[in-house]
């Protein structure tokens, strides 16, 4: 069990995090917690095992956000995440979420740019997993009700509409207004 100390620091880290807008994640969701914290030293040029750095960065007043308006973009291949498991239950094959991570990075993308906060790539695609939006067979990468799902858990609503042709932009723009 957590000494009290730990769960003040923990509540305090959480806290500021969420100030500096990044996605802490629901209570026990340690995971999402700690690729805030690995984000948040990314983008603040901080060894991750600096904690006194950590700590004096968190609570300055020139923290770099981890949402950048007006719309956040990740890649697949950012070195912090790329490497990490995206895998179908069903194959050999090392899946990571630079060969297979489309889906939760284009969500990450979506939820991150919508809510104003840093909701990452390697989150959303460990959610994917345990909710069984994967293709276990790791032929059709991440199934369509991970998209509705995803927004669901972020308080969001996402629609499917099928595009048509040239009119596809068209589609889009009035679904957005």
């Amino acid at each position: 069990m957590m000494n009290t100390t730990a769960g003040i620091a923990l509540r305090v880290l959480r806290a500021r995090l969420a100030e500096w807008q990044y996605d802490v994640g629901f209570e026990g969701e340690d995971e999402t917690l700690a690729w805030a914290l690995r984000w948040f030293c990314a983008k603040n040029a901080l060894d991750e095992h600096d904690d006194e750095d950590i700590a004096e960065r968190l609570l300055s007043r020139e923290a770099a956000r981890g949402f950048e308006p007006p719309f956040q973009v990740y890649s697949m291949r950012d070195p912090l995440w790329a490497e990490h498991p995206y895998k179908a239950a069903h194959t050999t094959v090392k899946e990571t979420i630079s060969t297979s991570g489309c889906g939760p990075t284009s969500m990450a993308m979506a939820v991150s740019t919508l809510l104003g906060k840093a909701v990452l790539p390697p989150t959303l695609a460990d959610w994917s997993n345990a909710h069984h939006h994967r293709d276990p067979e790791g032929i059709d990468g991440t199934y369509d009700s991970f998209f509705p799902a995803c927004a669901d858990r972020y308080g969001l609503r996402a629609e499917r509409y099928d595009m048509e042709g040239e009119r596809s932009f068209d589609i889009i723009r009035e679904a957005l207004t």
